[in-house]
């Protein structure tokens, strides 16, 4: 009794004070020390013959202690593991909880006493009708929110409470306390019917404190092998001094070596019988248990092999989430103040990962795993950033740590079918983790090289094109001196001759056409001194927005525009600023907007869209016509020097176009 007592009260204290301020940890103390002032008031009726007054005062606290514990007791339940919202402030249903169980048990011992004089004896058997239903409650209680709950952490809870209490309730409610109520005396004593009550506070305790880590699949596996393995000892040795009395010894006391020889024997065999039966029971109850020992030697050897950021990538997000019974996966590398997050697509967190709160307490070395639990977390930076990992889905955080460097985060979602990760998933995991954290520093070892390897690649490519436009460039300066003398010379000796022979229809017509083609001839010249002379962009601030409604606003009212074509603009409302250089990208602009209008010379609808582009942190713009397009097998040569599909074109205006926009760090693409 007196053990039974300290343990219900040093499990409501330990629940107490270290229980969340989200558990009602207040009513389970409350209850459990009811529930000891019960039990250790059985006491005192050990002592043999004891006086009336104080064998009534017994049977008082008894009553009283019985009738307030239970009804803590439930209304604990109606706040653990989920509140009840019929409850919730409602101080008048939660007082009917406390008057309900005395009121009971007056009104049944007043019905049946028919006098005064039997009231009291009917009220200390009337007493306990109330329990039963309370008992009936909890269990359906829990079940039917076991069944409900989407909740993995509530589940795991409602596991402990439904097996522990289950077990530690059932030898008092059906010896005890039921055939007290129904044949007027109990069928084992109040003593012995408490013999498994010590699990029905140890299970609310480890619900209310240490639920989200325990296996209990493991721990009925475990339960289960060695309570076969001590009955078969058990049986196994009475057996045997059975067979070996009879059968050698007769009446003699058996010896100590022949002890010793079991001994022996049940040390050799103990182990292996151990293993087998586990894995039996295992077979037989937990089919769908994951098979970690494989899994780890698995992906321990996959990922060592895997050399490739995106193969690497590819195990982590998609292979190893299904193989491990996880609903979802994404991986972030971290590089300075820059960040990566895998899938691309995906986007959470509002502050830079550089001054994340998780990533300092991933970094420390004692820190393997973190589980988001924003409401027991103090630090208000560290809960927020859980909160949003919880939003987007995902619950277990690893660190991936470099020999040097702290690399990223691994982040996993619930496990597959509402289960809790268990300390074995854990402990896999973060073995696993570690595996991973040597393989994703190579990788990425291995991907700076390529893109080392890549870049000069390009710098020489850069370097072999700079050498060819620097011959292209003379000989382009050494073309334009010599066209451009005889080209003004001839246009101003035709303009000279327009203005003398206005009388003469037919000669004006052949002097127009002398002064048109000679611009021609000087247009071809410009774009191939602009294009062998390219010059680095001055970077100022631009509003895109207004750049273009300018252009399309003088190109309207030019003689070069084409009426039959309808111009529209659309776009995202608002001011867009960007650096770039003003007049290089007037010129692109102007060029697609020629280019458009030429390919619909009987008219058509054109297009200008921009709009912001915050992944890159700048805008896109899209130039579209109705016209007839270009054919798909030689839409791809369309920015290549001198590739043209008209009869008069250089082919290099979509070229110096892309020229511009690569300076400016963006692309140009055509569809």
């Amino acid at each position: 009794f007196i053990i039974l007592a300290l343990l219900l009260t040093t499990g409501g204290l330990i629940a107490f004070t270290r229980a969340s301020p989200d558990q009602p940890s207040g009513l389970f103390l409350a209850c459990y020390t009811f529930f000891a002032i019960n039990i250790i008031n059985e006491i005192g009726l050990n002592f043999g013959v004891q006086p009336p007054y104080f064998i009534s005062l017994v049977f008082i606290v008894a009553t009283l202690s019985n009738w307030i514990g239970f009804s803590l007791w439930t209304h604990f339940l109606l706040r653990f593991p989920t509140e009840q919202p019929l409850f919730k402030d409602n101080r008048l249903l939660i007082s009917l909880i406390y008057i309900l169980p005395p009121l009971v048990s007056i009104l049944v011992a007043l019905s049946l006493s028919g006098s005064a004089t039997g009231f009291f004896s009917w009220l200390q058997r009337a007493r306990f009708w109330h329990i039963p239903p309370m008992i009936g409650f909890t269990i359906y209680r829990n079940w039917t929110t076991f069944e409900k709950t989407k909740n993995p952490y509530v589940k795991n809870q409602l596991k402990w409470i439904l097996l522990g209490g289950s077990i530690g309730i059932t030898p008092y409610l059906f010896m005890y306390l039921l055939p007290h109520l129904f044949l007027g005396y109990p069928l084992i004593s109040f003593k012995t019917s408490m013999a498994a009550g010590f699990l029905i506070p140890t299970s609310f305790l480890l619900a209310i404190l240490r639920y989200r880590l325990m296996d209990i699949d493991e721990i009925i596996s475990t339960g289960l092998t060695y309570t076969i393995l001590l009955a078969g000892l058990f049986f196994s040795y009475s057996g045997i001094l059975v067979i070996l009395k009879r059968s050698l010894w007769g009446d003699k006391i058996l010896t100590e070596s022949s002890f010793i020889a079991y001994l022996v024997i049940v040390a050799v065999l103990f182990d292996p019988a151990k293993n087998r039966i586990k894995l039996l029971i295992d077979r037989a109850f937990f089919r769908d248990k994951l098979n970690y020992r494989n899994l780890l030697h698995y992906y321990s050897q996959k990922v060592a092999t895997t050399l490739k950021l995106p193969d690497l990538i590819d195990l982590l997000i998609e292979k190893i989430p299904a193989d491990f019974r996880i609903s979802r996966a994404c991986v972030m590398i971290l590089e300075g103040r820059r960040s990566r997050l895998y899938p691309k697509h995906l986007r959470f967190g509002s502050s830079p990962w550089s001054q994340s709160a998780l990533v300092d307490t991933l970094k420390d070395e004692k820190t393997n795993y973190v589980l988001c639990e924003p409401k027991k977390i103090k630090n208000s930076k560290l809960a927020k950033e859980m909160e949003e990992i919880l939003e987007a889905g995902y619950l277990l955080v690893l660190p991936l740590k470099g020999s040097k460097s702290f690399l990223g985060m691994y982040f996993l979602g619930p496990k597959l079918g509402e289960s809790l990760y268990t300390s074995a998933d854990i402990q896999i995991l973060t073995t696993l983790s570690l595996h991973v954290s040597f393989a994703m520093e190579n990788a990425l070892m291995y991907e700076s090289l390529q893109n080392s390897k890549k870049q000069l690649q390009e710098i020489y490519t850069q370097l072999l094109q700079s050498e060819q436009m620097a011959h292209i460039g003379e000989m382009a300066s050494i073309v334009a001196h010599e066209i451009r003398n005889p080209l003004g010379i001839i246009r101003s000796s035709a303009q000279y001759l327009v203005e003398d022979l206005k009388s003469n229809e037919s000669s004006g017509e052949v002097l127009d056409f002398i002064i048109s083609e000679a611009d021609r001839l000087n247009q071809v010249v410009n774009n191939l001194l602009n294009f062998a002379r390219f010059k680095p962009p001055t970077f100022t601030e631009v509003y895109i927005d207004e750049l273009i409604t300018q252009i399309l606003d003088k190109w309207e009212q030019s003689s070069e525009h084409n009426p039959a074509v309808m111009i529209t603009q659309t776009g995202s409302p608002g001011r867009m600023p960007i650096y770039a250089d003003e007049e290089q990208l007037r010129q692109v602009f102007l060029n697609l907007i020629q280019n458009s209008e030429e390919a619909m010379p009987d008219g058509g609808k054109l297009n200008v869209d921009f709009s912001e582009d915050r992944k890159n942190d700048g805008v896109i713009v899209s130039v579209s016509d109705t016209g007839s397009g270009i054919p798909e097998d030689i839409s791809q040569n369309v920015f290549k020097k001198f590739f043209t599909t008209k009869e008069n074109g250089l082919g290099l205006g979509l070229a110096v176009c892309q020229q511009i926009i690569e300076a400016h760090n963006g692309t140009i693409s055509f569809t």
